[in-house]
């Protein structure tokens, strides 16, 4: 007998994973991840038809495994597709794009509304400042060009809506002034629904999938639907991966960040405010391929006075600068390539550290947070961030999958089925208190390597 299940296909920056959900039961079957096939055209810039394919190469396998009642999705945040000769392609958010001073003013005014600070990262800059140079680029990124691809309609949800910059988050609506100075027109945006909302039906002719009619449901975005997936248990969840982000839900009567976060719709009555980092799993990724790190390494854990400012894409919060570049302090002749090792490692701890303090104090947390992402399988990662943090650090079970299993929640939810969240805590760590004085002069000394490179300037940062 075929199974009744609902798919959640998080669509990352390297590679698909999705969750699978028995219809009958609620609970979760399948995790998988599969690699995509291709590379980029240069770094951050993707040819779509490379998630094209392995979605397709998904979704007919699933299909032909069980009897898809509903697919949703989650996807990479921040992206912004470009026609080009050769195809779409998508910027994803480790794009290269250079700072343009000049038309950082006049975006400002736009922005404030937007819930997003000025910066590179954001689909409304790259915009802005491409206005006047001929740029093919369209007004929404890769999730909206799929689900087009995948039911001829071009709709959004207002997490993905949120981080394109796009969006005025207090009326809930695109921010008509913006875009039309940037060249486009209402017309032209993506319908905005909420999450967990079908947004048409599956229908691609000649590949094997026309006239399925499996409903698809808009889902969020990757770090939102993580956020959802965890939400009962916690008010923040922390990403450790590629990239890092720390989020909290708020209700709109509620909202109140700082100028260092960020604020993005949820839906109606919900907000989430976070921080994000480029400078993840990314930069001991960095660290294994010069040869000089393995994640099995075993890491010293002594204060040795060499610190590292893991600034390889810039840097988000709290920084928000393109123009940061990673940066070591405190080394010295007899200083061991073992200790050079461990300050990246420790920058990378402090980073994730850094915008969990941000966070829980703009949202007042005392409670737990949720560890999600790659990192936590990382043990001198945890030891570094979990003795630099007030709070409790919850590391779930399937906790890589949370994306995923956001995205297959909010495909049940939106075709009336009850999806168990079976997402348990399998591991409590402790604060320790062991780096926080390291980790305050840590981001003292980052102020001040910040204020070199940009001009960044904070009386008050230790947290």
């Amino acid at each position: 007998m075929i199974r009744d299940i609902m798919a959640g296909l998080d669509i990352g920056t390297s590679s698909l994973k999705f969750t699978v959900i028995d219809a009958n039961s609620g609970n979760t079957i399948k995790n998988m991840r599969v690699e995509y096939e291709g590379k980029e055209i240069s770094t951050g810039v993707v040819p779509v038809s490379m998630y094209e394919k392995t979605l397709l190469d998904v979704i007919n396998s699933l299909n032909q495994e069980y009897n898809l009642l509903a697919i949703g999705f989650s996807f990479q945040m921040y992206s912004l597709c470009e026609k080009t000769p050769n195809g779409m392609v998508a910027y994803q958010w480790n794009s290269i794009w250079n700072k343009e001073a000049g038309i950082e003013k006049s975006l400002k005014k736009y922005m404030r509304r937007s819930g997003c600070p000025v910066d590179t990262i954001y689909p409304a800059y790259k915009l802005y400042s491409s206005r006047d140079k001929g740029k093919t680029f369209v007004p929404y990124g890769l999730k909206e060009h799929i689900i087009k691809f995948l039911t001829g309609n071009l709709v959004t949800d207002y997490s993905c809506a949120s981080a394109s910059g796009l969006l005025d988050i207090y009326d809930m609506s695109w921010n008509k002034e913006l875009i039309e100075d940037i060249g486009f027109s209402l017309t032209e945006m993506p319908e905005i629904k909420r999450y967990n909302t079908v947004v048409g039906y599956l229908n691609i002719p000649g590949s094997g999938l026309s006239n399925t009619k499996i409903p698809i449901v808009t889902g969020l975005g990757d770090g939102m639907s993580a956020s959802y997936a965890c939400r009962d248990l916690s008010k923040i969840c922390a990403n450790l991966g590629t990239s890092m982000a720390a989020r909290a839900f708020v209700d709109r009567e509620n909202l109140n960040y700082s100028d260092k976060t960020w604020a993005y719709v949820f839906d109606e009555k919900t907000y989430i405010v976070g921080g994000i980092s480029s400078n993840g799993c990314s930069v001991l990724n960095w660290l294994e391929n010069l040869k000089l790190y393995n994640s099995e390494d075993t890491i010293e854990t002594d204060k040795n006075g060499v610190m590292f400012f893991p600034w390889l894409h810039g840097e988000r919060t709290p920084y928000w600068s393109s123009n940061l570049k990673g940066t070591f302090a405190g080394i010295e002749i007899d200083t061991s390539i073992n200790s050079i090792i461990t300050a990246v490692v420790k920058g990378v701890s402090f980073t994730i550290a850094n915008l969990i303090n941000i966070v829980r104090t703009d949202v007042g947390e005392s409670g737990m947070i949720i560890a999600a992402g790659g990192g936590i399988h990382k043990k001198a990662l945890l030891e570094f961030l979990s003795g630099s943090i007030p709070l409790e650090l919850g590391i779930l079970y399937d906790s890589d999958y949370l994306a995923s299993h956001g995205a297959a929640a909010a495909a049940a939810d939106a075709i009336g089925i009850s999806a168990k969240k079976n997402i348990e805590i399998k591991d409590v760590i402790k604060p320790s208190f062991r780096y926080k004085d390291e980790y305050e002069k840590w981001l003292q000394m980052g102020n001040k390597f910040a204020s070199l490179y940009d001009g960044y300037k904070d009386e008050n940062s230790a947290v």
